[in-house]
């Protein structure tokens, strides 16, 4: 026969034992049942007996139970057979941690999570910019992302929230959708707003999407915008393609962070399309994965966000300058973003998206047309993305200290992402931005003699080539760069006068 240890803990005297045991016993009942052990209970100790690693199981749960009404929470079937399989799989963190923690309160109801692997989930949410989290149906990838989403809203971290999925279809065709556009996408979306409606109440969310607080668009509405300050929740990922995961990821402005959720056994996209979600996981460099059965993949990376190392590039026009590169943990941020937009085409399918966001004076229209000219000067291949922000000089030295790890603005920096030829054909292709300082421009103008305007367009070249993969460290590198730059704002002159 095993041997049999008989273990006894107790219960402090400030916990009624009725919170612990539950009316009737029904709470002891349910650890009785679940471990192969008797249990007796005199006051406030309990006694345990039986084989001795399902005994010290047993006293582990009743302390974590203890634990839970220490904090604050009541004791219920769900959280007693929560903590019951916890204890059985030796999780860790451990259940009282897991299941007091907090995502949302409304209205008296808590959102909690129920497993380690959501319990990982939230922490990724919370450290991460970007969060993959995959799993099957019913784990609460979606739910747990808004409730975070929401939370995010009401604590100011963010100025909106945009949830998205794409418009496809489960395994049906529906036709003919009468009605106005949001009409005919709402049936897409309704799930996205069954979790809304959990979370905040009905008045709240319509006057926030009045005012585009809250935003639910299907994701081919995405492309072309810059997303800055938000939370963005990404639904149904399963059935995205490769392009339109990389659309998507490039659409991250500053301030803003993304969950991307999505079932990949689940799979709804017409055949010949390949979805793209598992890819993006398993290459992600710095993932952190927790699965089973109740809950979802969270892997999480601040760099998971572009299919690609994305590296900053500081540069400047200076003789004494230097340069570094660095591995910068942000997406693209620039591309459309609010402010003074509009595209220039440079080719067939090329555009130029140039936006100003400070207060020194800059044509803007000017550097769309010497942007356009200097790619079509130089041939740049694919239908490619470009985009040019003016910002100040706070801004600057922000970006400057968080990419280059250098100290106060510079006058540019280029955040390079597709190099011409990378990509595949059809696959959308994004050159990369330009950061410029109008305002450290005018003082190096001063200095050079020449004019605010003459030092932005240099700047604004320097920085283009930059993504094409010119550079300046080397003296016979800076001669090369610098005359090709000489060449292109003297050919862009002489094209800017001719009639």
């Amino acid at each position: 026969m095993p041997s049999t240890t008989s273990v006894k803990t107790s219960v402090p005297d400030h916990h009624a034992m009725v919170t612990v045991l539950g009316s009737r016993d029904e709470l002891l009942k349910l650890v009785e049942n679940a471990f192969d052990v008797e249990i007796l209970v005199r006051g406030n100790d309990i006694t345990v007996t039986g084989d001795a690693e399902e005994t010290a199981k047993v006293v582990v749960a009743f302390a974590e139970l203890v634990k839970l009404l220490d904090r604050g929470h009541g004791l219920d079937e769900g959280n007693v057979g929560a903590t019951i399989a916890m204890v059985r799989a030796a999780e860790h963190p451990s259940p009282a941690d897991v299941l007091s923690d907090e995502a949302l309160t409304h209205r008296g109801r808590s959102i909690r999570p129920k497993t380690v692997g959501q319990k990982r989930y939230l922490d990724a949410i919370r450290a991460n910019t970007v969060v993959f989290g995959i799993g099957p149906a019913g784990t609460g990838k979606t739910y747990l992302a808004m409730a975070m989403a929401v939370l995010a809203l009401k604590r100011r971290e963010v100025n909106r929230i945009i949830l998205t999925r794409p418009a496809v279809e489960a395994g049906e065709r529906l036709g003919f959708l009468p009605g106005t556009l949001y009409e005919k996408i709402d049936p897409y979306l309704r799930p996205l707003f069954d979790a809304l409606y959990d979370m905040m109440d009905a008045e709240q969310i319509q006057l926030l999407m009045e005012r585009g607080t809250i935003e639910v668009a299907p994701l081919a509405f995405m492309r072309g915008r810059t997303l800055n300050d938000s939370f963005i929740v990404l639904d149904e990922a399963q059935n995205t393609t490769a392009e339109q995961m990389k659309m998507f990821l490039t659409r991250l402005g500053f301030g803003s962070r993304a969950v991307v959720t999505g079932d990949v056994t689940q799979v709804d996209l017409p055949s010949g399309r390949h979805p793209d979600c598992a890819s993006c996981v398993t290459s992600c460099p710095a993932s952190r994965v927790s699965s089973s059965a109740s809950s979802p993949v969270a892997t999480s990376s601040a760099t998971a966000s572009s299919p690609r190392s994305w590296r900053p590039t500081g540069c400047s026009t200076s003789r004494t300058a230097s340069v570094r590169t660095a591995e910068a943990g942000r997406p693209s941020p620039l591309a459309a973003r609010a402010g003074r937009t509009s595209v220039v085409p440079g080719g067939p399918l090329m555009s130029v998206f140039v936006a100003d966001e400070q207060t020194a004076p800059v044509d803007s229209d000017r550097v769309q047309r010497l942007a356009a000219f200097v790619l079509a000067d130089l041939r740049v291949p694919d239908a490619m993305e470009l985009s040019v922000l003016c910002v100040d000089a706070e801004a600057i030295a922000q970006l400057n200290a968080h990419h280059m790890e250098a100290e106060g603005p510079t006058d540019v920096l280029a955040f390079p992402m597709d190099l011409p030829g990378e990509t595949a054909a059809g696959e959308p292709a994004i050159l990369g931005d330009v950061v410029l300082c109008p305002q450290v421009a005018a003082g190096q103008a001063a200095e050079h003699g020449t004019t605010a305007q003459a030092e932005i367009d240099l700047l604004c070249v320097h920085g283009i080539l930059h993504l094409l993969g010119h550079d300046h460290a080397e003296p016979e590198e800076r001669r090369r760069m610098f005359a090709l730059t000489d060449r292109l704002l003297a050919a862009f002159r002489g094209a800017e006068v001719s009639p």
